[in-house]
């Protein structure tokens, strides 16, 4: 009888383990889960992520589910203050949308150098940055990837080939980029120089032009690429997912 009731005792105490663990993002929005316990469980599934053990260079585990995302900040001396600051404020946006995921993204950030003006600008503007949950290195991505650079799929808009899928094995890069002058081709010659392959979201195979005005254009903000990304492998509808991640204003529907 003792045995039995410790067995039984114990398989009590594995099934409470199994049910937080497994919490689910109805579970996180339930009203009896005050916003302290909310955030706990946000943070514990970044943890989760980055105790994985798995290379970051070396692409995810056999069957895992993780989307893997790179934004790349190599070019914060191509921007001025105003720029910097909107690209501090689309990484903050990432993030946000990350932690609060039911399934969080493998996020890192490369080519981030803490003693560098982009990543002083990304501290004063955003409260706790430099504790992010996320892979940060200083490494550029040559260096970063040397051993798997033929997974890395690089995000432009100036790119000839539409994304057709989302592939876990795979590293979508996106670059760091905010431009006012819309410089053509910076991240696409930056590929192309170092043989990455490049891809831009399929928009005007999976979207229509509304009747109504619009500006049509199909260079979009680091957090909604980011969005749209999280959202197909959620839904894998590219209409949906860029519809759903794109202002009204750009016309498309």
């Amino acid at each position: 009888d003792k045995q039995f009731k410790r067995k039984k005792k114990q398989a009590k105490t594995q099934k409470i383990k199994d049910n937080t663990s497994n919490c689910t993002q109805e579970c996180i929005k339930s009203p009896r889960l005050s916003k302290k316990e909310q955030l706990r469980i946000q943070r514990q599934r970044l943890l989760n992520i980055l105790e994985k053990e798995t290379d970051v260079k070396g692409g995810n585990e056999k069957g895992s589910n993780l989307l893997q995302i790179c934004i790349d900040f190599q070019f914060g001396e191509r921007m001025t203050d105003k720029e910097l600051s909107r690209l501090a404020s689309q990484v903050c946006r990432v993030y946000g949308a990350n932690k609060s995921s039911e399934h969080p993204a493998k996020l890192s950030f490369v080519n981030l150098d803490e003693k560098g003006r982009t990543f002083q600008v990304c501290c004063a503007k955003n409260a706790g940055f430099d504790k992010y949950l996320v892979h940060r290195t200083s490494k550029g991505i040559m260096e970063e990837y040397n051993s798997v650079i033929d997974r890395l799929v690089y995000l432009t808009p100036d790119s000839s080939i539409p994304l057709e899928d989302l592939e876990l094995d795979k590293v979508y890069v996106i670059g760091g980029f905010v431009d006012d002058t819309v410089q053509k081709n910076v991240t696409l010659n930056y590929a192309g120089e170092n043989k990455i392959s490049t891809a831009r979201l399929p928009i005007k195979e999976h979207c229509s032009k509304s009747e109504e005005k619009g500006s049509f254009k199909q260079i979009l903000t680091i957090n909604q690429v980011f969005e749209i990304l999280q959202k197909f492998i959620e839904c894998k509808n590219w209409a949906t997912a860029i519809t759903n991640g794109i202002p009204q204003r750009t016309g498309f529907k």
